[in-house]
C-alpha cells in the first residue's frame, strides 16, 4: 500500500471479491461437472504495510451446479505481497471457505496474481488464479477471480 494510502484508516480498508469456480473437463484429480460463481466483501486489515494483510469477508456461493439456493461462506484470506512497481503488486493467497448456513466441509484455497492501481485512483483491481480443494479429500476444482478494493478517505 503506497503512502499515501487512506483506508477506512491506516490499517483497515474494505474489500470485494468475485471468483468463478470450475474443473477442467476429463482431467485427472478433478471432480467433473463443478461450477459455481462466488462473491464475498469485509475489511481487509494491514498486519506488516505493504507485505501482508487479512481479508474477513463474508460471502456466497450460487449457480452453476450449486443451484440457486445460496451458500453463504466467511472466507477468512491471508494476502502477502511483493510490490513490483508503485502501481503493480504480485500476491499469494491461502484462505478458507466455512460453511455457515449448510452442512458442508470446510474447503482451503491458494491462489496466485497481480494487483494493479491505476494512476493514483482509489481502486485496486486483483486478478488472480488458484486451486480450491477440500482437506479431507473429495476434489479439487480451478478457480479465477477478480478483487476489487477501495481506498476511502483519499
Amino acid at each position: 500500500m503506497p503512502e499515501e494510502y487512506g483506508g477506512v484508516s491506516r490499517k483497515l480498508d474494505l474489500g470485494f471479491r468475485y471468483e468463478y469456480l470450475f474443473s477442467p473437463g476429463g482431467d485427472e484429480g478433478y471432480d467433473q461437472d463443478v461450477s459455481a460463481h462466488t462473491f464475498a466483501a469485509g475489511p481487509k486489515v494491514s498486519l506488516i504495510r505493504s507485505h501482508v494483510a487479512l481479508f474477513l469477508p463474508v460471502g456466497f456461493a450460487v449457480g452453476g451446479s450449486v443451484g440457486s439456493e445460496l451458500i453463504w461462506e466467511f472466507q477468512p484470506t491471508a494476502i502477502f505481497t511483493v510490490p513490483i512497481s508503485g502501481s503493480v503488486d504480485l500476491n499469494a493467497s491461502a484462505k478458507g471457505l466455512i460453511p455457515l448456513n449448510r452442512d458442508r466441509d470446510t474447503l482451503c484455497a491458494v491462489d496466485l496474481g497481480l494487483g494493479f492501481r491505476p494512476g493514483r485512483g482509489s481502486w485496486n483491481f486483483r486478478p488472480e488464479i488458484g486451486i480450491l480443494f477440500n482437506p479431507k479429500g473429495g476434489g479439487s476444482y480451478f478457480q479465477a477471480s477478480l478483487g476489487l478494493s477501495y481506498r476511502f478517505g483519499k
